[in-house]
């Protein structure tokens, strides 16, 4: 619970912070920052091949630290290839690279302190990680710094790696250097269900999310793809860290204590949570009078796509237990086949649809909304043994 308030509160400086924010940069400064940070995303996992997730598991602080210290080498090694790799593409993947770094930095020291149970720090890291890149993005625009908003998210990232890094005290890490290639080796073949399964799946599942922004910008240019990407921050950037936070806790309910009983109780039955997205759900029709008496209507097509990624969070976040008990129960094959197929029709959409940003859209939410249903029923195929019979 701790965690998920952390999430919230510092979701909601960022979200004030736009406030501000989109009445200074202009769309295309958001669409370069979304292009960015969605190829930054998607290397973050290459980055870290998922060996992050195996510290929580650590049966002792000793071993914690091994890990910890090991998964950081790996982290070094894929940076060093990807970012040799990028020279030879382009300045932007530069950039997108270390962005990555700096990111799978921060969730390796995340999950460190998750397996300590510092909860309480792990909300207080979220929340001033949230002020440091809002006050340096406003800082930037007023001495007036090109790329202001990209750089000030980057700097902002750098300096919560050095402020968990100093604030938790954890000098180890520093020490990575004595780790040998062997035991790195070691690690990553004893995990292989993480660096190469765990991998490719949640490489899938971030690419769904990831590539709709990088196309929207690559398709409709900077301008629109900057609007697209504004919509997908001010409704995904929050549903993607509370499903993050919600996961880890469920896989550890899951896992430990194998309590499949609360998938009955998820989203749906939750009043509270329903007061919220009914809420919210209202607030959508109120979008059109900011829009105009604020903005001064320069985020038009922003305000509407909102309902079509609202629809999308609300069935993703439902799906999210499901996919959680999918992987707890090794079948992530269902997940794979689904994302794959999500992942093909998206690329072909891109490729073949000659159609407006608005229309175009509402066919991805679509394909969105068919794809959570359909994990959702894989869960329930499987534990009617129907799943088992067929695959």
């Amino acid at each position: 619970m701790k965690l998920f308030s952390g999430n919230a509160f510092a979701q909601a400086i960022q979200l004030l912070g736009l406030l501000v924010l989109t009445t200074l940069y202009i769309p295309d400064d958001f669409g370069v920052l979304g292009k960015i940070q969605s190829i930054s995303a998607i290397l973050t996992i290459v980055l870290t091949l998922q060996l992050q997730h195996i510290i929580p598991l650590s049966k002792n602080e000793k071993e914690a630290t091994l890990q910890t210290s090991l998964v950081f080498s790996t982290l070094l090694i894929m940076f060093t290839l990807i970012i040799t790799i990028s020279f030879f593409i382009s300045k932007e993947y530069i950039f997108a690279t270390l962005f990555a770094f700096l990111l799978a930095i921060v969730n390796l020291l995340n999950n460190f302190l998750i397996y300590r149970g510092e909860f309480t720090s792990l909300s207080l890291i979220f929340i001033l990680r949230a002020i440091f890149i809002v006050i340096l993005q406003l800082l930037f625009f007023y001495v007036k710094v090109d790329y202001g908003l990209l750089l000030g998210a980057f700097i902002g990232e750098l300096v919560s790696v050095l402020f968990i890094f100093l604030y938790k005290k954890l000098f180890f890490i520093t020490f990575f250097y004595k780790n040998s290639l062997k035991s790195v080796k070691s690690l990553v073949v004893e995990w292989r269900s993480y660096t190469i399964f765990g991998t490719i799946q949640e490489l899938l599942s971030v690419l769904i999310y990831s590539l709709p922004v990088i196309f929207y910008v690559d398709k409709f240019g900077e301008n629109i793809g900057g609007q697209f990407s504004m919509a997908y921050r001010l409704i995904w950037a929050p549903t993607v860290l509370v499903s993050s936070s919600l996961a880890q806790v469920l896989t550890h309910k899951f896992a430990k204590d194998n309590d499949f009983v609360f998938l009955k109780s998820v989203f749906w039955f939750d009043k509270r949570l329903i007061v919220v997205l009914v809420l919210l759900f209202m607030g959508l029709f109120y979008i059109d009078f900011i829009n105009q008496n604020y903005l001064a209507n320069k985020w038009a097509i922003t305000f509407q796509l909102f309902p079509y990624m609202f629809v999308n969070a609300v069935f993703f976040l439902f799906a999210n237990p499901y996919r959680v008990a999918l992987r707890i129960k090794k079948l992530n094959i269902v997940i794979l086949i689904i994302e794959v197929f999500t992942i093909l029709s998206i690329v072909a959409m891109f490729y073949f649809m000659n159609v407006d940003v608005i229309l175009f859209t509402f066919a991805i939410t679509c394909l969105s909304v068919v794809q959570n249903i359909m994990i959702v029923g894989g869960y329930y195929l499987n534990k009617n043994h129907f799943v088992n019979s067929v695959i």
